[in-house]
């Protein structure tokens, strides 16, 4: 996951999980991002995963996904 400010981070999470569980777990990262609001991720192609927070990760197809948060203006 790599963050606006550049730095990254690694990070598994179970197939069985919510899309929600990798904003919290950013939000957790840096205090000043606002996962419920403030932030989008991307993922292939820069495809954004805010409309899919609910949806499992398996069902996204995020198995070994490199994603890029990005910041909403």
């Amino acid at each position: 996951i790599r963050l606006p400010s550049g730095t990254r981070h690694k990070r598994r999470f179970l197939q069985s999980q919510r899309v929600d569980s990798i904003f919290k777990f950013i939000a957790s990262l840096d205090p000043n991002l606002d996962a419920e609001e403030g932030i989008d991720i991307l993922h292939a192609q820069n495809k954004s995963l805010r409309e899919h927070r609910g949806s499992l990760i398996e069902a996204l197809g995020l198995k070994n996904a490199s994603l890029i948060v990005k910041v909403l203006e």
